[in-house]
């Protein structure tokens, strides 16, 4: 409310940011995508699962500008997919302000001597590998804005000194 009682609008401190959400589908990038449309942030929303980017494409548009979907799986991506990817946000953006990685690989919490070295090797790759590739072919972009940022998240650090936490 205004000093006269008035309704003033929202707050939108993203309003005229472009930021690439990857992992757009899961609880945590559903939850930032709604966040950050709500404060104004046109959105990239990256993902593997169509349907599931869908359901988050149709919250985000309620909340905000109407987002973009990329669908994506970062298990298979080459550096060559993120570099086209940039290629798109610039041609039909203009910019991007920021990358935030919510993609994680994980199967639960298994003994060492249980688990597969293939379902290790794919966390790595799509928590560690795959992000780090996106956001250098995102750096040319990003080094345009005045002030642009990178942000990695985490499910819940306090876990990690949880046994069997593995990849």
């Amino acid at each position: 409310m205004s000093l006269l009682g008035l309704p003033t609008a929202a707050p939108r401190p993203l309003a005229g940011r472009v930021i690439l959400l990857a992992g757009a589908h899961g609880g945590l990038g559903a939850a930032a995508a709604k966040a950050c449309a709500a404060a104004g942030a046109t959105l990239v929303l990256l993902g593997r699962k169509v349907p599931k980017l869908n359901r988050v494409y149709d919250a985000v548009a309620q909340a905000g500008p109407e987002p973009l979907l990329y669908p994506l799986d970062l298990e298979g991506a080459t550096p060559d997919a993120y570099a086209e990817l940039a290629e798109r946000i610039q041609a039909e953006l203009g910019r991007l302000d920021g990358v935030l990685c919510c993609a994680a690989e994980f199967q639960g919490l298994t003994p060492l001597e249980h688990m597969d070295p293939a379902v290790f090797a794919r966390a790595l790759h799509v928590t560690l590998t795959a992000p780090w590739w996106l956001v250098q072919a995102c750096l040319p972009l990003l080094r345009q804005a005045p002030d642009a940022a990178v942000v990695f998240t985490l499910d819940d650090p306090a876990r990690v000194g949880q046994a069997y936490w593995g990849g």
